[in-house]
């Protein structure tokens, strides 16, 4: 297989993903899963008033009188704490399941699309057809064997990611900091001048999250050897790399705008329908899941064809053994 541009592993890509639209259907099932989870584990929360002391006397707010008689409706310290335990345990075991079930259902996807891409034939313009690998038991025993691997993966690089992000808030103190004592036009040199490599940075990392997972694949790989292959074909196709994550970050944050736009106007609207504008917000928020999984699926598939043919170009014979 020869190396592909970002063009042509992003037509390679969404042809593995039309091959195999299922997998669309998992990441979104899969995102409804997570979220459900999620108020799920938040439930017992409700029963901690310690968290949202109620108002007394109507509007009133909450004085040290209110504080002290809603203190005396506590039967015991002992109460409280398995009150809060109670939540902090849902909340775990709320997000653990989440979490799971996230590498579960990703190690699915990226199964199917990494066996599309090697069933097809070398290059790009290939009709979805010749992608078709999914089947439901292919997709849960490959789902199965990557949960761990894949989760222990995303963990090490959603670090990397942190830790650009606290880079990009030190940054912006720095910025406000020096704006304040030498200048706006100071601050806003600091900012925008120590902003482009951060971004570059995240995209770059990001880049080499997407790029490794593909390595995760086959069964000697390890997660560290993931690792290292995802910041080893980032360093060989970094162009590529950036402006394929460039791309799908910036088709994501245009569709949270348009739905968001969309939201805010439909509620407007039905403002006098409560009811109407609950289920319309449901439905369009249901859109949007779709939407964002769709994105989510096409960008792996790209980075899919991007980092095998990279692989095979790099090793010609290593996909035959």
């Amino acid at each position: 297989m020869k190396r592909l541009s970002a063009l042509d592993a992003l037509g390679r890509g969404l042809s593995n993903v039309r091959g195999n639209l299922e997998v669309v259907a998992a990441a979104t099932a899969g995102s409804v899963g997570i979220l459900l989870l999620v108020v799920v584990s938040l439930i017992p929360w409700l029963g901690v008033s310690i968290l949202a002391p109620q108002r007394f006397a109507g509007s009133e707010r909450l004085g040290p009188d209110q504080l002290a008689a809603w203190l005396s409706r506590l039967a015991s310290p002992r109460d409280l704490i398995a009150q809060v335990g109670l939540g902090l345990l849902a909340l775990l075991v709320g997000l653990t399941a989440a979490s799971v079930l996230y590498g579960w259902v990703w190690g699915g996807v990226l199964a199917v699309l990494h066996a599309g891409d090697a069933q097809a034939p070398p290059g790009s313009g290939r009709g979805a057809e010749l992608f078709r690998t999914w089947s439901r038991k292919f997709f849960a025993l490959e789902a199965a064997r990557l949960t761990w691997k894949l989760l222990l993966f995303l963990s090490l690089f959603f670090t990397l990611l942190l830790v650009v992000l606290l880079a990009f808030g030190l940054l912006v103190v720095a910025a406000i900091l020096v704006g304040t004592r030498s200048g706006v036009t100071s601050g806003l040199a600091l900012g925008c001048g120590g902003m482009l490599p951060l971004l570059f940075v995240y995209f770059a990392v990001s880049g080499a999250m997407w790029m490794g997972q593909v390595e995760l694949v086959r069964p000697e790989v390890s997660v560290t050897a993931a690792t290292r292959a995802g910041f080893a074909l980032l360093g060989r196709r970094l162009g590529a790399s950036v402006a394929i994550f460039g791309l799908f970050f910036l088709l994501a944050c245009a569709a949270g705008l348009l739905f968001g736009g969309v939201a805010l106007l439909l509620r407007l609207s039905l403002a006098s329908r409560p009811a109407l504008a609950a289920t319309v917000d449901l439905a369009l928020s249901l859109v949007q899941l779709t939407a964002s999984s769709a994105l989510q699926v096409a960008s792996l598939g790209a980075f899919v064809a991007l980092a095998r043919s990279e692989h095979a170009a790099a090793a010609p014979d290593r996909d035959a053994a």
